[in-house]
């Protein structure tokens, strides 16, 4: 038994937040959830300490994350494009980089947030949990 993460993005349109992926990364990466959160406590740098679900929350997701609660998810958080792009990723030692899915992390979610995104790097953000 280990540890995934659940993660969707969202959108705001102005108004509020829209889910624009059902769950855009499902997976078992100690290292990046240390990054995305401080999880598994590894040393590295992290881009912030667990926040919650935010309370502007898009309703499918919130319905999404209630469905999924329960004993063993955990450290819910959410983070802006713009958060995770201001992140150091170059400071990562090239054997974790091999060694872990952080590269495809990187190509697929940061990449599709940023064409989301339309130039606007706080109008996207991931929302996530861990389930044990």
């Amino acid at each position: 038994m280990g540890t995934d993460v659940i993660m969707y993005a969202e959108k705001h349109d102005g108004k509020e937040w829209n889910i624009i992926q059902s769950v855009i990364w499902e997976d078992r990466c100690y290292y990046l959830f240390d990054i995305l959160a401080g999880l598994r406590n590894l040393g590295g740098d992290i881009i912030s300490y667990p926040r919650g679900i935010p309370k502007d929350v898009g309703l499918e997701i919130n319905q999404l994350y209630l469905k999924y609660g329960g004993n063993y998810t955990h450290d819910a958080s959410h983070l802006t494009l713009a958060k995770m792009l201001s992140y150091d990723w170059s400071k990562i030692d090239k054997e974790i980089l091999i060694d872990s899915r952080i590269p495809d992390f990187i190509a697929h979610v940061v990449c599709n947030l940023v064409k989301e995104s339309c130039g606007d790097f706080n109008s996207v953000r991931i929302v996530f949990w861990f389930d044990s």
